[in-house]
């Protein structure tokens, strides 16, 4: 969890630094619970995770100040992605 984690906190400093302090707190949370040693709280926090990024508001949705910020965001969130996605 905890290279989830540090990608969750990368992500939640760009959004922050786009201006949505309101997601960044939230992906914060998230971080705060991936680095616990409580299994179900990792778990409440992958499924959280799971609904920002796609969708009206998602994360995608995000202008983050350049092109090189955004593909390095998309690049984060990306990974982000496969580590949260419910496996078939």
């Amino acid at each position: 969890m905890k290279r989830l984690a540090d990608v969750v906190a990368q992500i939640g400093e760009a959004v922050a630094a786009a201006g949505f302090t309101d997601r960044a707190a939230l992906l914060q949370q998230r971080e705060v619970d991936l680095r616990s040693e409580d299994v179900e709280r990792q778990n409440a926090a992958k499924d959280e995770l799971r609904r920002v990024v796609h969708g009206m508001g998602g994360l995608i949705d995000i202008y983050y100040g350049s092109p090189e910020e955004t593909r390095r965001l998309s690049q984060l969130i990306n990974l982000m992605w496969q580590a949260v996605k419910v496996k078939p």
